[in-house]
């Protein structure tokens, strides 16, 4: 739906704030310049929420669709890329929002901005001069502003963050059910963020952690919960790997871990989902990263493929991927196209406030080309006094074992430059979310560099992935000489979908941006980015949980008592599993620095 451009509904164009509201809302069929109108003269405050929204779910005429790849964005990571995929139809509807869930969200608002204080905002915004879309956007940024010290002021006085969550989320007739989750998981970031959504929404979530790094959060799984899974084994289920989905089904089924919960929720790697199949728990799968991570040969690839297909069939399981570039890769080897749910970091407290003096900051270069650029740019920022730079090692070093350096020291500096290594990256989504001006090389420049010296090292997880299971429309995403496959695929990376990232040609032309730039005015474009994204998101989980769980009370999916491993995932997916065992040698493994 997002990005959709169709014309206003009957009886919208009257804008009839109050009574409109959940049109206004869901449909995003409404004229930009009515709909500024309808904000700035109908004062009850709902109608700044459908104005708000409206703003945040689709193309509006103070918020340009699309830019050149060597300017800054300016335009909205919820638009998509007009040139490289189409509208998103399957983006789970918002249209099917309840009327409790609508009138939810506008008491959420109204309970954050008061009568006065938005005559206040409309006042203030020297309304009598101004077009009617400038006026609505500036008192929106003033209704943003407001909101944001209220939550900062409700974290600091210690209010309790579910209570917080449960208020803003409440459907008219009380609070909303509490479902329990369970990830299992590798990646500890990927997990902490899908858990601080949750937690916000009001739901209980369980981290039982095999990443190695599980000991910084506490988070770790105890040998004894997931046996006879174990950290060695869970990642690709070998060497036997369908002797030990049916040994962990039986082993698990009456486990208290799994009587408890709801929902499993998958992400890194994907394919562990296939654990959890049978148990009839409601899936929701996260990718975050290529497919085919721990799957990677023929036979084991196809399979997965396969469960994919028929898990998006299924009832009470979602499919989706926190960025761009997964979402179509996953559709181009599928033919399923996941739900975008992107990550928004919300657990980073961290905000931008840049200190005197600080240098600006170059990521980790995985490459030797982002280091030439740091030499370059510092020869470069002579010719520009003021200008100082460092690489993120010489400012702190350390690693995860340790040293290294805190979320607020980052956000002390004046910019961030990331030479990227990969097209989604938990570290750009924490800098975006701190409001920290972000640099990237253009598309143009970031294209030349990958085919001429693969620049993105760990975007091809496995370069002779099989063929897709049907023919795709789109070119092959793990091609490195094909330029009009690398321009379409690299489009769909996070520094080119969100908006406000600057883009630089060579270091000459980053000098002269750094020395130029109001930095200031980056951070705030960035965190009304992150502010409009957050109602938005809401949304789409509480779509997510309707798809799971169908407004049933929590507990209402136990395992099957009876019957085994294979009656139970054919009942639930339609899937068969042979008992002989598959192929597991691996032709590429690239958490182990092999990307073959």
């Amino acid at each position: 739906m997002h990005g959709r451009s169709a014309g206003p509904p009957t009886g919208a164009a009257h804008c009839s704030c109050s009574e409109q509201s959940r049109t206004l809302i869901l449909r995003q069929s409404v004229d930009s310049h009515a709909l500024a109108e309808c904000v700035l003269h109908h004062l009850p405050t709902r109608g700044v929420m459908h104005g708000r929204l409206s703003r945040c779910l689709g193309r509006s005429s103070w918020q340009p669709p699309g830019r050149p790849s060597g300017a800054s964005s300016g335009g909205s990571s919820w638009e998509g890329i007009a040139t490289a995929q189409p509208v998103d139809e399957d983006d789970f509807e918002e249209s099917e929002t309840t009327d409790e869930e609508a009138s939810a969200l506008a008491k959420s608002l109204d309970n954050a901005v008061s009568e006065g204080e938005e005559a206040a905002a409309v006042s203030d915004t020297g309304s009598d001069t101004m077009p009617a879309d400038e006026r609505a956007a500036k008192m929106l940024a003033a209704i943003q502003e407001h909101i944001e010290e209220e939550e900062e002021e409700a974290v600091e006085a210690n209010h309790d963050v579910r209570a917080l969550a449960t208020a803003a989320t409440a459907e008219s007739g009380g609070p909303r059910r509490r479902y329990r989750w369970l990830s299992v998981d590798y990646h500890i970031a990927t997990a902490q963020d899908v858990g601080h959504t949750l937690t916000e929404l009001g739901q209980t979530f369980v981290e039982k952690s095999l990443s190695g790094a599980c000991g910084r959060r506490q988070t770790c799984a105890q040998a004894r919960e997931l046996a006879p899974l174990t950290k060695d084994s869970a990642f690709t289920l070998c060497p036997q790997p369908h002797a030990l989905r049916r040994a962990a089904f039986e082993a698990l089924r009456g486990s208290e871990m799994m009587l408890s919960t709801d929902s499993v929720v998958c992400s890194h790697p994907a394919a562990l989902c296939e654990v959890w199949l049978p148990f009839n728990k409601s899936i929701l799968l996260i990718v975050t990263a290529n497919l085919e991570l721990a799957r990677e040969n023929p036979t084991r690839w196809r399979e997965w493929l396969q469960t994919i297909v028929a898990m998006s069939k299924a009832p009470r399981a979602v499919l989706a991927a926190n960025n761009r570039y997964d979402q179509a890769y996953v559709e181009h080897f599928t033919g399923v196209r996941p739900l975008y749910l992107p990550t928004l970091a919300n657990y980073i407290t961290a905000r931008y406030r840049p200190v005197p003096g600080q240098p600006v900051l170059v990521a980790r270069s995985h490459h030797e080309l982002g280091r030439k650029l740091l030499r370059d740019l510092r020869k470069a920022a002579k010719g520009h006094p003021g200008l100082y730079v460092s690489s993120i090692e010489e400012a702190y070093p350390g690693n995860a074992a340790g040293g290294g350096y805190e979320y607020t020291q980052l956000a002390s500096h004046p910019a961030v430059i990331v030479v990227p290594y990969t097209k989604s990256t938990m570290t750009f989504f924490e800098l975006y979310r701190m409001g920290i001006p972000i640099f990237v090389p253009s598309l143009a420049l970031l294209v030349r560099w990958e085919q001429q010296s693969h620049i993105m090292s760990e975007r091809i997880y496995w370069k002779r992935t099989p063929s897709p299971l049907l023919k795709p429309s789109t070119p092959d995403p793990n091609s490195l000489q094909d330029r009009a496959a690398l321009e379409h695929w690299l489009r769909l990376s996070d520094y080119y979908v969100y908006p406000h990232v600057q883009y630089f040609e060579s270091a000459d032309d980053l000098a002269a941006k750094l020395a130029s730039a109001d930095f200031a005015a980056i951070a705030a474009k960035m965190r009304r980015h992150s502010a409009e994204m957050a109602p938005i998101m809401r949304a789409k989980w509480r779509t997510v949980m309707r798809k799971l769980f169908h407004k049933l009370p929590s507990g209402s999916w136990p395992t099957p008592s009876s019957g085994g491993f294979d009656s139970a995932i054919k009942q639930r997916f339609g899937l068969d599993v042979s008992v002989e065992e598959p192929d597991c040698a691996r032709l590429s493994a690239p958490e182990l620095g092999q990307w073959n």
